[in-house]
């Protein structure tokens, strides 16, 4: 097996027993799902990223995540 190199930070857990996570690509802007990772310190770059996605975000308070349709996910939509 590769080992794939991604930068991603954690969202939540998938649920299943495996222990998957879901993660967001910081390249792509787009979920995926992993059960196996490494965990490392989160660069300076990424967070002054987050924070002015948080502060460009008009419509809610704070940052949010929807998909393609403009639906909020939250933690409730994705326990199905």
């Amino acid at each position: 097996m590769t080992a794939h190199k991604l930068g991603a930070i954690a969202l939540l857990p998938t649920g299943n027993t495996q222990g998957t996570h879901y993660f967001l690509n910081i390249n792509y802007g787009r979920w995926v799902t992993r059960n196996n990772w490494t965990a490392q310190p989160m660069p300076n770059e990424v967070i002054q990223t987050i924070h002015r996605l948080e502060v460009a975000c008009k419509k809610h308070k704070g940052l949010v995540f929807t998909d393609r349709n403009g639906n909020l996910i939250d933690n409730k939509s994705l326990k199905k």
